[in-house]
């Protein structure tokens, strides 16, 4: 903020300026009005030059603002002097004192005047005196002088009272427009600052936007996943199940399975025992052939002894003569059946030799049947045992790991189920983030609005402040 001193500084530099340009203009002036009333050109020129140096120096190579100012209202007056004095004293000239006087009410600063003042009373009375005909182009008295003076006087107390009434109000204005200044200045700053905040409100606003309509979208794509895994975690609930109740009939129709095992070796040992018992009985078979063939072998010798004793009949009945033809008829027949007996019991020999070697071959190749069959009957039923038992094993880990796949599956669809809810829930605030950021939206609509109606505002106050600056 500007202080009255610097408001004061900036007003007598732009006045010192302006006066050096009117200094400079009564160069022109003193030459013109010197070759008309032919009193000397070399005078004008050098007076002048002379008038204008003082203050053009402090004005352009000093910070001596008040000292110039009050050289330029003293210049001024010589000015006067020397235009009177090149106008022999012209009655017309002293008007210059006047206006320059009432001119240097610009300065507004009471010094200034009181020093023109001063100066063109004592130029005034010194020429009375020394040269009178640079004063008044006629004789003129003292009182004269003297009136003439108080007209000097009765124009300068008005132009100090306004020269200080101005002076207070350039300051006043001038630190007016400088608080102004600083309040446009701020003003501008903070709606600048104001326009950023939106702009970067605006941006994050419509990032917000995008992404909560992203977000939106992706968790409704999230939620028709969740549905769909909810589903599939039903549908794999269900076919876990069936796979679990497929499982323990598995498991039970391995049980089965191994107790029908069981049974089956059970049958098979008992087959095995019942084929023994028949081989067994197959040998008792061939044993009682033997048996037999031996009682064949008795007969026999009872028929070769039976027909050795009918041939000894017959013999001893031949020598009895007629005597003996009956009993060599009975010994012919106990001969004839002897000799048939023994046939017979030839060709049963030979049948119970027959039977007796098919029976010990089949005992034989039954024992190496039962031998070959038991060996992989128990070889198979061994195998078929220790598959069941890696089948029953294989179910049972089975029925444990779908137990606790529909554990898990179970988990997943209560997972699921929350994950909805959840899903839900979120949507709901994604709607309230929705309804937040459109309201934001409009606040932010109307800030901007405020901001643009606070731009224009200090646009014209920036205006106001040039116009005032320009005025100064």
């Amino acid at each position: 903020m500007f202080s009255s001193s610097d408001t004061e500084k900036k007003h007598l530099s732009n006045i010192n300026k302006i006066f050096c340009f009117v200094l400079l203009l009564h160069i022109p002036v003193s030459l013109i009005l010197a070759y008309i009333f032919q009193t000397g050109l070399s005078l004008a020129i050098i007076g002048s030059i002379a008038i204008c140096i003082v203050p053009l120096f402090l004005t352009y190579f000093t910070q001596s603002y008040r000292l110039a100012a009050v050289t330029h209202g003293i210049a001024l007056m010589f000015f006067s002097g020397l235009m009177i004095h090149l106008t022999r004293g012209m009655i017309e000239t002293h008007f210059h004192i006047f206006v320059s006087i009432a001119v240097l009410i610009l300065f507004a600063n009471p010094l200034v005047i009181l020093a023109a003042a001063g100066t063109i009373a004592i130029h005034h009375v010194a020429f009375y005196f020394l040269l009178p005909a640079s004063v008044f182009n006629y004789q003129a008295s003292f009182t004269i002088l003297v009136a003439h003076a108080g007209f000097v006087i009765l124009q300068t107390i008005p132009c100090l009272w306004i020269a200080q009434k101005f002076g207070s109000y350039i300051i006043e204005q001038g630190v007016i427009i400088a608080q102004i200044d600083d309040i446009y200045i701020t003003m501008n700053e903070s709606i600048q600052k104001l326009s950023i905040n939106n702009q970067r409100l605006a941006d994050s606003s419509n990032l917000q936007s995008s992404a909560i309509t992203q977000t939106a979208q992706t968790i409704h794509e999230i939620s028709e996943m969740a549905n769909q895994t909810s589903d599939n975690a039903s549908q794999s609930k269900t076919i876990s199940d069936q796979t679990k109740s497929s499982a323990s009939k598995g498991s039970t129709i391995v049980s089965e399975v191994s107790n029908a095992m069981l049974k089956i070796k059970e049958s098979n040992n008992s087959v095995i025992d019942q084929l023994t018992n028949n081989n067994k009985q197959l040998n008792e078979i061939a044993q009682t052939i033997k048996q037999i063939e031996s009682k064949t072998n008795i007969i026999n010798d009872i028929v070769f002894q039976t027909k050795l004793l009918s041939f000894n009949a017959s013999v001893e009945a031949a020598r009895a003569g007629e005597q003996g033809k009956g009993f060599s008829v009975v010994a012919e027949e106990i001969g004839k059946l002897a000799t048939t007996s023994g046939a017979a019991s030839k060709e049963i020999n030979e049948i119970i030799l027959a039977s007796a070697e098919n029976v010990q071959q089949i005992v034989n190749l039954t024992e190496v049947k039962i031998k070959e069959l038991i060996t992989s009957s128990q070889a198979n039923i061994t195998e078929g045992e220790v598959k069941v038992k890696s089948c029953g094993e294989t179910f049972n880990e089975l029925s444990n790991f779908i137990s606790e796949l529909n554990g898990r599956v179970i988990g997943i669809s209560q997972a699921s189920n929350e994950q909805s809810q959840g899903i839900k829930e979120m949507n709901s605030v994604i709607l309230q983030l929705e309804n937040s950021n459109n309201k934001n939206q409009e606040t932010l609509k109307i800030s901007v609005d405020v901001s643009e109606h606070l731009t224009g505002l200090s646009n014209n106050l920036g205006g106001l402040v040039s116009k005032l600056n320009s005025n100064k």
